[in-house]
């Protein structure tokens, strides 16, 4: 009876002992001390919704809208707390026209008559968004909630800008001073900006999110952009 106890008490510490083994063994290679820490790939979609604000008097805004397609990479700070860098590159088009009309006169000074106006642009941008993240994952479920903010670095790589005045169409390389008047009206190469909002990941591979930001240096004078962009992604 003596030796049945004795072998019964080493086999319930070896069994003990090979658990935390066993559990250490099932913990993917993302998960250290209860908190997943890997990183993710994001390919997404974006509308911007965007704001040209003008900072002189007596100056209108112009709003326009914008398509975003790019691709991210997000990686760990942290082996303890679920807080994350992510790096992305893309590239956006921005577009706006705007129409109206004036009353001229006729050449013979007979009467006046409606005459139409507009102006228009297309921009072509590269964008390199860097966000610090925080992820809570919520219990019992597929889905994670991200608050994030961060910074964004634009360069514009082309813009035309188009002017249709008394049955005449004009275009202007907005990078070109001589074509749009003078250096104080052309656009600026590479701007920085700022931006926060929220993401969601569904069912491990699908993203929603919703930002706002502007600009911090002038696309042109006295003049930055303000964007709320919504976003859809898959992450792998």
């Amino acid at each position: 009876m003596r030796n049945f106890r004795f072998y019964l008490l080493v086999a319930l510490v070896a069994l003990t002992g090979n658990v935390p083994a066993q559990n250490a063994s099932t913990v993917s290679q993302g998960q250290v001390f209860g908190v997943d820490t890997e990183g993710w790939n994001t390919a997404w979609v974006e509308y911007n919704m965007g704001t040209f604000k003008v900072d002189v008097k007596g100056a209108d805004d112009q709003s326009f809208t914008g398509f975003s397609l790019g691709y991210s990479h997000a990686f760990s700070l942290s082996l303890t707390t679920p807080l994350f860098v992510e790096v992305g590159l893309g590239g956006q088009y921005s577009s706006y026209e705007k129409e109206w009309y004036e009353d001229e006169e006729y050449y013979d000074g007979s009467g006046t008559f409606r005459s139409r106006r507009s102006n228009g642009l297309d921009l072509w941008s590269l964008k390199a968004p860097i966000n610090f993240l925080y992820r809570y994952d919520i219990p019992n479920s597929l889905v994670s909630l991200m608050p994030f903010v961060g910074v964004n670095l634009r360069f514009n790589v082309s813009g035309k800008q188009e002017y249709y005045i008394g049955y005449k169409t004009l275009e202007a390389d907005v990078f070109d001073d001589k074509e749009m008047g003078g250096s104080d009206n052309t656009f600026n190469r590479i701007q920085l900006g700022w931006h926060v909002g929220m993401k969601a990941n569904f069912l491990k591979h699908i993203m929603v999110g919703l930002s706002y930001g502007t600009d911090i240096t002038e696309i042109a004078k006295k003049t930055k952009i303000n964007a709320l962009t919504i976003t859809a992604g898959y992450i792998f």
